[in-house]
């Protein structure tokens, strides 16, 4: 099941990508309702998760690719800024 929503943030929107590549997901309201058991509340985190007591198997497996993306997401970031300006320097003809 693929997700149509206009997502404010794109490190959200790579996030809620993931989920939904993963597992049937769809919006009601503000949240995000994954495989009829986990619900992520806005800003859409890991700790914006929740879910009955007989799902937690499955809350942890959805904050975990939550994790995942936000750590991914931080690597690229940090890389994009270590590499310097945009064309660096010249070198040759």
């Amino acid at each position: 099941m693929h997700m149509v929503h206009l997502v404010p943030h794109q490190h959200t929107a790579a996030m809620l990508t993931d989920i939904v590549c993963r597992l049937p997901a769809r919006w009601h309201e503000t949240s995000i309702i994954v495989n009829d058991a986990v619900i992520i509340a806005k800003p859409y985190g890991p700790e914006n998760c929740t879910a009955p007591k007989d799902q937690q198997n499955m809350l942890v497996r959805i904050k975990k690719v939550l994790e995942n993306e936000r750590r991914k997401l931080a690597e690229k970031s940090s890389k994009a800024s270590n590499a310097g300006p945009a064309g660096g320097v010249r070198k040759g003809g």
